[in-house]
């Protein structure tokens, strides 16, 4: 939750206004608990919780745990998109560029995204680099190209419409998947899992190049709020019961969102939620931090839309991503 009314604006303003009735514990996104810390609105867990690691613990779901290296947060739950389908439509899933490419159905993603998350998921999953040696933001444009390239001959197969331009969040490609109005979308694991005829669809992890699939997960944790010591150690009891995998198991399940650690994966009731999620593990990786994805994120929009809006060829399109980003103008040096 961001902006004006989110947890995190609302525990400033509590912060200022009333301290006496700040909550002992809080949940949040990545980019609000790095901004808590640079608040001081919550405490370090060094010595209260044990530190999350792998392999017990995902690996996507541990840099929710940390800021600047050190343990504010204790990882919980995971967003990520998928690619839903109609299974009457398909001869297999399709896991693939070359398998969407193969069938002559609809695909559609949000183009109109304006931090093209889709994109940078598809970058990411052929290892593009979103710094270069200097620490600054930068894109491979060979990288880009391909992903680009893929965009391109979607539209010349006449699979992805000109209209995904308009849609912006993966929740409303999901509506028009829902709608009878493409044969398989990009799709909040969330809503799909909550929402979807098991009878009429079926996902997978989102397509990739070689066919493994990819996802990024935007993780959410528990941080402590209290600075009163003998709260703290019953926030920490709670904490530890409420991350308990039984419990935080069929909590992640309800919810559709993926747990971070395996034996709460376990905790899931067999079927295909717990197969779908048990795929994504082993793919997803974290989301890119909040600042990296607001400078590099518009600019993927920017060659999306000049490659299916203003038929660009892939590999202009990708070189004016990568100056951009390299222009010292851009960077307001």
């Amino acid at each position: 939750i961001d902006g004006p009314s989110g947890l995190l604006e609302t525990l400033v303003a509590a912060n200022a206004a009333a301290p006496a009735l700040l909550p002992d514990a809080i949940t949040f996104s990545t980019s609000n608990l790095e901004d808590a810390v640079s608040k001081n609105l919550i405490i370090g867990l060094d010595g209260v919780l044990p530190v999350p690691e792998a392999p017990d613990w995902y690996e996507f779901s541990l840099p929710a745990a940390r800021v600047s290296g050190n343990f504010f947060g204790l990882p919980i739950a995971s967003e990520v998109d998928i690619l839903a389908y109609r299974s009457d439509l398909y001869t297999s899933p399709p896991r693939s560029w070359d398998d969407l490419l193969g069938e002559p159905r609809s695909f559609i993603f949000p183009a109109g995204d304006p931090l093209a998350t889709f994109t940078l998921a598809q970058y990411l999953s052929l290892d593009g680099y979103l710094l270069n040696s200097d620490e600054d933001p930068a894109l491979n444009p060979a990288v880009l190209s391909e992903v680009l390239t893929f965009y391109n001959a979607a539209i010349a197969a006449q699979i992805l419409p000109y209209s995904v331009r308009q849609i912006t969040t993966a929740e409303q490609s999901w509506s028009v998947l829902k709608d009878n109005g493409a044969a398989s979308a990009v799709t909040p694991l969330n809503f799909y899992m909550l929402e979807h005829n098991p009878e009429k669809f079926s996902s997978v992890p989102l397509p990739t190049q070689d066919g493994q699939g990819v996802g990024l997960a935007s993780t959410w944790s528990w941080a402590i709020v209290t600075q009163d010591a003998e709260r703290i150690s019953i926030v920490a009891e709670l904490l530890t019961w409420l991350s308990a995998p039984d419990f935080l198991g069929l909590w992640t399940h309800s919810l559709g969102m993926l747990p971070p650690t395996s034996a709460s994966l376990a905790a899931w009731p067999e079927g295909d939620d717990a197969a779908l999620a048990s795929s994504l593990v082993t793919v997803t990786q974290p989301m890119p931090p909040s600042s990296l994805r607001l400078t590099i994120g518009p600019v993927l929009y920017v060659a999306v839309e000049a490659v299916i809006g203003g038929g660009e060829a892939p590999t202009t399109a990708a070189q004016a991503a990568a100056e951009a980003l390299a222009n010292p103008e851009f960077h307001g040096r």
